[in-house]
């Protein structure tokens, strides 16, 4: 309704403008040399010296030319003075009505692209809202062993390419699935989290690593989260914690999640001493653990015996690769 009003105002100043212009009936007037905003006398010093162009007083006036206080034209030229005594005032009022017909046409688009944008956004929000609270396809076993071993049959045993096709084969029917995911990364330890499909994956590709049979791989229907020290310099981590924040759920939006297992243990480390021992091993957390909805997020923490905890929290969308 205010673009419909915007046009109405425009549509009745351009009627105006034309009226105006009907009924005036200005003359186009005598040929003026116009520069810096003035019109001036052929003979004008500052005329000559800008090589002003010629043009029509009437256009002069409408581009709000005022006469040149140097060369004084009105006081030379009467034909001058008396048009701008005669139409000056009209062509004044042409101007003004023009401008208002431009600046509530500017202003009209300038609405409509906001009212577009104003809906882009909506639109965006509605289908991010949409793709958040959306079930999260989950691939059966069955599903998984046929993508793996379709993969298996187009990497001829090479591990990149192997990863590289079973992902795409998971992805067309899961398109959030993007492997295990990293809780924290660096050079001395990593937290990496997957769900049943991105274990599978890990354990067929550590296979090809090391020319191993991938026909054993057994399939587990719960989320992992490995502790892998990397070297000496890596945190002891003694507990691994996930923390689930459900703004729908009645009775508080935090919850501790109880974990289904631990191999979390001291080992020994390759390349340390012999009595070296750092906490490594496989932590297991239910699948639903991290469904997706809205207003829901997981944090994962890594608490190490001594330090800074290292975290990871998932958002709902960073939740559908978890698979």
């Amino acid at each position: 309704m205010k673009a419909l009003g915007a046009a109405v105002v425009t549509l009745s100043l351009v009627i105006g403008l034309a009226a105006q212009s009907g009924n005036t009936q200005i003359p186009a007037g005598p040929s003026v040399a116009v520069s810096d905003g003035w019109y001036h006398l052929q003979t004008c010093s500052i005329a000559r010296g800008r090589q002003a162009p010629a043009m029509p007083l009437a256009e002069a006036l409408r581009k709000s030319n005022g006469p040149c206080p140097i060369c004084d034209p009105l006081e030379h030229e009467p034909e001058w003075a008396a048009f701008v005594t005669a139409h000056g005032a009209a062509i004044k009022e042409e101007v003004r009505i023009r401008r208002e017909a431009e600046a509530a046409e500017a202003k009209r688009k300038a609405d409509e692209a906001e009212a577009e944008r104003l809906k882009r956004l909506a639109d965006m929000e509605a289908a991010r809202q949409a793709r958040e609270t959306a079930p999260v396809p989950r691939l059966s076993e069955t599903q998984v062993r046929d993508a793996a071993k379709a993969a298996l049959a187009e990497a001829g045993g090479d591990a990149t390419k192997f990863q590289t096709a079973f992902r795409t084969h998971v992805q067309t029917l899961s398109p959030d699935y993007a492997g295990p995911q990293v809780v924290h990364g660096s050079a001395s330890l990593r937290v990496v989290i997957a769900g049943p499909v991105g274990k599978f994956e890990a354990a067929i590709v550590d296979r090809l690593l090391r020319k191993q049979a991938t026909t054993t791989v057994t399939w587990s229907p719960d989320v992992t989260v490995s502790v892998l020290p990397q070297n000496q310099e890596s945190p002891d981590i003694k507990q691994i914690a996930v923390q689930r924040t459900d703004a729908s759920r009645q009775g508080g939006a935090e919850t501790m999640v109880t974990a289904l297992s631990s191999t979390l243990v001291a080992r020994p480390m390759v390349g340390a001493p012999a009595a070296y021992r750092v906490n490594a091993g496989d932590i297991t957390f239910p699948l639903t653990t991290f469904e997706t909805g809205q207003g829901v997020s997981v944090r994962v923490i890594a608490v190490p015996a001594t330090g800074t905890p290292l975290s990871r929290t998932f958002t709902s969308f960073a939740l559908r690769a978890i698979q």
